[in-house]
């Protein structure tokens, strides 16, 4: 069967699986944590199906500028509606930025291993931990705009 078939006809393996324990509670949010699940997804299953260089390569570039847009677009969020530790969850989103630009700066030599794990802890510790703390002041906001 020709590479293209059997990599079509082959199911995508699934690292991290959406579910409404992850949700802030923000359609915006969740779409973006989502995607960001989405990449993460890719990754692994190229390293499942072999195709890790290529992916890895070209998934850094576009990770690294969906971060930016995430964070910028989140820390907007989190100061209309008065997050209190905005300041300090600034400073994580400098730490993770800086941490993913480094990845896609070695892209060559940043095994996809060492990116999944980075992605992994940025999810489970970050958007599960960090932002979830946003999510009530984000809820009190949008209902009082309704």
């Amino acid at each position: 069967m020709p590479k293209v078939l059997q990599k079509a006809a082959r199911e995508k393996v699934v690292f991290i699986t959406w579910k409404d324990f992850y949700s802030v509670k923000n359609e915006e949010m969740d779409g973006h944590h989502q995607k960001i699940i989405a990449m993460v997804n890719e990754l692994y299953d190229a390293l499942k199906s072999g195709a890790e260089r290529e992916v890895t390569r070209s998934l850094l570039p576009g990770l690294v500028e969906y971060t930016k847009f995430h964070f910028t677009r989140e820390e907007q969020l989190m100061a209309e509606c008065q997050f209190p530790n905005l300041a300090v969850h600034k400073s994580s989103h400098v730490s993770l930025f800086q941490e993913t630009n480094r990845l896609s700066r070695q892209a060559g030599e940043v095994s996809g291993k060492e990116l999944l794990r980075f992605l992994k802890k940025w999810f489970v510790d970050h958007i599960c931990g960090e932002d979830k703390q946003y999510s009530p002041f984000m809820q009190r906001l949008a209902r009082a705009g309704s």
